[in-house]
């Protein structure tokens, strides 16, 4: 790859010389010349040339004018000066502005011009492998942060689900004699007064509530093992739908499908549909006032150069909306947006964990008033033509 040098020179004649000098010495050397310093700043800008030899005392900008407003711009190009003075103070202040060396206009120029060249273009080269290598070495510390910190919260998961495997079956035990003991009450008290009644009701709701937060986390601690058949999203989702409608009232909410006819997966369904049915009642209850649910299934490109796809199914609400900062934490265990509603935290943890066994993945965007996307990754594993 030839070298292209341009030199500022309001000398018209030095230049020419410096140029027939450079393309005698290195054939691979590929010299311009302007005359003109405003001239020479803008074809430097506008050409990138490898190197820049540039005199110093111009009528118009100076030398460091140039390099000054190279540097400006953010433009590091391997910047040589030229001076018929040799001063050192003139070598300083270039150095101190980014110069990378300086040349003397004396008998020896024709002889030094070349190894100035060749030290300016070794010092840039360094200077960018470093920066490579600096820019590398950031990038892995930063993967390596990430790493460790999913191995840390996978071993908090990991103990987490160990010790509530062990609490909830202790506090299962104890919440079964409450419920029969609170079912006997009703039976044997059927005419006790209404606020009595009422009482038993609560505790009955409160028992309750208790029981679904260990059966949480059971199914947290040791999720039950998959049977994988070949499925229809489509199918999938029409029958969360319809057990939707058995289980919450769907007033003002609008839902919308756009299926894609031909795709299938290879997945558990009774776990699929856990998944579903937790992100569709997320949904449901981010829409207080209403609002619409559009459910999308598709295919989803893996990787652009192998054409690797997997199957998605997007849920999108136009609900209250998620914080930036709380998105990160969604998928920690007792994390919950709905404390007012009883909300347990569990519902995205079990989601996440259940799709991270079927080789998929959970993708959640959101902003506040503008409503919630969330995105099921699995698997692709057929057409389905019939």
């Amino acid at each position: 790859m030839p070298v292209k040098i341009l030199i500022i020179d309001d000398e018209k004649d030095h230049a020419f010389l410096t140029k027939t000098i450079l393309e005698q010495v290195d054939n691979n050397y590929q010299a311009d010349f302007v005359s003109d310093s405003r001239e020479g700043l803008k074809k430097a800008i506008e050409e990138r040339p490898h190197v820049i030899l540039c005199d110093y005392r111009m009528p118009d900008l100076t030398g460091l004018d140039v390099l000054r407003e190279l540097r400006k711009a953010e433009i590091d190009i391997p910047f040589i000066v030229v001076t018929a003075s040799g001063s050192e103070k003139v070598a300083v202040d270039f150095m101190k502005e980014g110069a990378y060396d300086y040349v003397v206009k004396d008998v020896a120029y024709g002889e030094t011009l070349q190894a100035v060249i060749e030290k300016s273009l070794d010092k840039y080269r360094m200077k960018k492998d470093k920066e490579r290598l600096e820019t590398e070495v950031s990038e892995a510390y930063s993967k390596l942060k990430e790493t460790q910190k999913e191995l840390i919260q996978s071993e908090k998961l990991a103990a987490l689900g160990t010790f509530s495997s062990g609490i909830a079956h202790e506090v299962k035990n104890p919440l079964a004699v409450i419920l029969g003991g609170i079912e006997f009450l009703e039976l044997t008290l059927s005419n006790a007064s209404g606020d009595t009644k009422m009482a038993m009701t609560k505790i009955k709701e409160a028992t309750l509530r208790a029981d679904s937060i260990i059966q949480g986390l059971l199914k947290f601690a040791k999720p039950s093992e998959a049977e994988f058949t070949l499925l229809k999203p489509e199918d999938i989702i029409n029958e969360t739908l319809a057990l939707m409608k058995y289980r919450c009232p769907l007033k003002n909410i609008e839902i919308k499908t756009e299926f894609d006819q031909d795709i299938g997966i290879n997945a558990d369904k009774n776990q699929i549909q856990q998944v579903l049915f937790n992100i569709l009642m997320n949904a449901v209850e981010s829409m207080p006032q209403g609002g619409t649910i559009t459910i999308t299934t598709g295919t989803w490109i893996n990787d652009q150069n192998t054409g690797q796809s997997s199957c998605f199914i997007k849920i999108k609400d136009t609900g209250q909306g998620i914080s930036q900062d709380m998105l990160p934490k969604l998928f920690e265990p007792f994390f919950t947006t709905k404390r007012d509603k009883k909300g347990t935290g569990l519902g995205l943890s079990i989601a996440k964990t259940i799709l991270d066994n079927h080789n998929g993945n959970l993708l959640i965007e959101s902003k506040i008033s503008k409503g919630t996307e969330v995105r099921i990754i699995l698997p692709l594993t057929r057409k389905n033509k019939e």
